[in-house]
């Protein structure tokens, strides 16, 4: 019996070590991003990157927003010397493209990304 109980520790202090946290994504709400987008001007270092396509974004997007559809995602170090520390919002149509290019650029090395989901939930004013 005393060896079963030893046996059930050892195995738990295997399993417990051999665990690995999986981080969770950051997310930001429709309101706190037009809370930013109201005070853009004394944000420093904060990026809303629309990850939908060229049509998509010229049909209607935010404001102060840059469009780098999901597919050119690596090139958004051309976007206005956007460092790996700032913090960088994105969005889609839905949510999964967002998700999606959230994940790459934390891949890519940045450290502050929020993923906002999709414009069709945006309450607020677009720009067309």
């Amino acid at each position: 019996m005393k060896k079963i109980l030893v046996l059930m520790v050892m195995v738990m202090v295997f399993i417990t070590g051999c665990s690995t946290k999986v981080e969770e994504s950051k997310t930001i709400s429709a309101a706190e991003v037009n809370e930013i987008i109201e005070n853009f001007e004394n944000i420093e270092n904060a990026f809303i990157i629309d990850v939908r396509e060229v049509d998509e974004y010229e049909e209607g997007h935010l404001i102060n927003s840059y469009n780098v559809p999901l597919s050119r995602i690596d090139d958004i170090k051309n976007v206005e010397n956007i460092a790996l520390d700032s913090k960088i919002i994105v969005y889609c149509r839905s949510g999964n493209r967002s998700k999606t290019a959230q994940a790459r650029l934390e891949e890519l090395g940045y450290t502050d990304v929020y993923d906002m989901g999709g414009i069709n939930s945006w309450p607020y004013d677009i720009v067309d």
